[in-house]
């Protein structure tokens, strides 16, 4: 509710979170430090976003290691998530896409 203190602000817009829990327009979420708290419905979007985990991490053509790599993203980085398959999952950043290990992110 309102009445209670604020606990985090975030700053980076589409910041990934899960929500675990439900009631009367608030989400309870938690983030990928395991912090956990409450946040208003009309304060998150539908989009799903995912983070870079486990170090710098290389986004490549295709999913499988054989392919062009495309980037290399530092982790922390906020990606679009488009889809996953079997190991892999294809994210978005700015205007590129390419297929990241599943393992390597945090948010699916």
């Amino acid at each position: 509710g309102n009445e209670y203190p604020i606990k985090y602000i975030y700053k980076i817009k589409s910041m990934p979170i899960k929500v675990v829990g439900e009631y009367e327009g608030w989400y309870k979420i938690i983030d990928k430090d395991n912090d956990e708290g409450w946040v208003s419905k009309n304060l998150t979007i539908k989009k799903r976003h995912i983070i870079i985990k486990n170090g710098t991490q290389i986004m490549y053509k295709k999913n499988n290691l054989k392919s062009v790599p495309i980037f290399r993203l530092e982790e922390n980085v906020v990606a679009e998530l488009e889809k996953c398959s079997q190991n892999w999952c294809k994210i978005k950043i700015r205007d590129k896409t390419g297929w990241v290990q599943s393992e390597n992110i945090w948010g699916i």
